[in-house]
């Protein structure tokens, strides 16, 4: 009976020791870019009427400090449906680093500040900080000196 035991424990262990620990708290895991609003000066919240972008298929994945940005209907640079970046997340704030334009063979560093290439993802250059407006473990809301960015959990 002991031997049982003690080979199901080794097993359940074995199982679970491969996960990697959630480092980012609520943030890690899944997100699907549900609506957007553009900063607006007429507007008494400050923004304009959200758009929905539920069917542009666009989601952000964090992961340590690698954030995946995957846009089902829209290739980035006719050629990729997949960003990466790194990204620091401290209190408030959530800062894109470093952004990647990922192809089949290897990942490319996007160093032109002015670059539109992530325009079609809400981010309009190579780096961008967001002030986190809202994290809880089902909706995430994000914004920049641009617009804001509303998240569901997926």
């Amino acid at each position: 009976m002991k031997k049982i035991f003690l080979v199901a424990f080794v097993a359940v262990l074995a199982m679970t020791a491969c996960e990697k620990t959630p480092v980012n708290g609520a943030l890690d895991g899944m997100w699907q870019l549900m609506e957007v609003s553009e900063k607006s000066a007429t507007s008494e919240s400050g923004w304009a009427e959200a758009k929905s972008t539920k069917g542009e298929g666009i989601y952000w994945n964090f992961q340590l400090d690698l954030l995946v940005i995957h846009s089902q209907h829209q290739p980035l640079n006719g050629y990729t449906f997949d960003t990466a970046a790194r990204f620091r997340h401290e209190g408030g704030r959530l800062d894109v680093t470093e952004m990647y334009v990922h192809y089949d063979n290897r990942d490319s560093l996007i160093t032109d500040p002015a670059t539109t290439a992530f325009e079609p993802l809400y981010i309009r250059s190579n780096r961008a900080s967001y002030t986190v407006e809202k994290l809880t473990d089902k909706q995430l809301i994000l914004c920049s000196e641009y617009n804001r960015l509303v998240f569901r959990k997926f």
